[in-house]
């Protein structure tokens, strides 16, 4: 797998063992796929980029930073993240395996990339993003968006889905190009995913070279797993590169000054 990683390098090899806190610290060598929705304007109701500079300019961990590995959710994310993936293994016929290394992009050294999973399917590779839906973020799912091939127990609640006979898995949707936000929001409704999650997912294919990306899906509410597919957007891509260079242009900038 290591030879079709060509648009990528290592920044360090086992990342994912790192513990909450030197993870927390290397990340500030550049923006991840999480960041890419603060930046672009996808959290101002948590946080915007001003928050996210100041993270990354902080030499000590930050309170939140402390507190946020102490947080149930994020605790049962890790914890059954090796499941979730298993899953979507088995369903897609596919193996999802766990990389632990945090990567930079050669070309956009400034963007960095940890994948929960990736797939090799067509003789590429595919990132596969592994979430845990808690009982209060259903809302900001699209459960109903054409389940197709579905397992279900004895009580007819579904166990596993798969939504291969909805549009979305057969081609991408055409989406606005007015603005960031308006066309996340457009793709997030298309694909049944949270907005926020729409440009994390585009930085791992823009890593990989991918023409889509899978999310593997736990929801807490009914006990179930789902899998969604989203397409690579290259205009999306763009912006994120764009958006990116100008914020990391004003961490650097800021840091010269200290």
């Amino acid at each position: 797998m290591a030879d079709l990683l060509k648009n990528l390098e290592i920044v360090h090899p086992a990342a994912a063992a790192l513990s909450p806190e030197d993870f927390a610290l290397l990340r500030r060598q550049g923006l991840g796929a999480s960041d890419a929705s603060i930046y672009l304007g996808l959290q101002t109701k948590w946080r915007n980029t001003e928050d996210l500079i100041r993270n990354k300019l902080a030499v000590t961990l930050t309170e939140e930073e402390k507190m946020i590995s102490k947080k149930v959710a994020v605790r049962l994310g890790h914890a059954t993240e090796d499941t979730n993936l298993a899953m979507f293994s088995e369903i897609m016929e596919l193996t999802a395996a766990k990389d632990p290394a945090m990567y930079k992009h050669k070309t956009y050294s400034y963007l960095t990339i940890n994948f929960d999973g990736i797939c090799i399917e067509n003789d590429m590779l595919i990132p596969v993003e592994a979430k845990l839906i808690g009982v209060f973020a259903d809302k900001y799912w699209g459960f109903d968006k054409g389940i197709g091939r579905k397992e279900t127990d004895e009580q007819d609640h579904i166990i596993s889905a798969v939504h291969d006979q909805t549009p979305s898995w057969i081609t991408a949707p055409m989406l606005p190009k007015t603005n960031v936000i308006a066309h996340c929001e457009a793709a997030a409704t298309a694909y049944g995913i949270p907005t926020y999650y729409y440009a994390q997912i585009q930085q791992q294919c823009l890593g990989l070279d991918a023409p889509y990306g899978y999310f593997t899906a736990l929801r807490l509410k009914k006990m179930e797993h789902h899998v969604f597919k989203v397409w690579a957007d290259e205009w999306l891509q763009k912006e994120i590169v764009l958006q990116g260079y100008k914020t990391w242009e004003r961490i650097r900038k800021r840091q010269s000054l200290t």
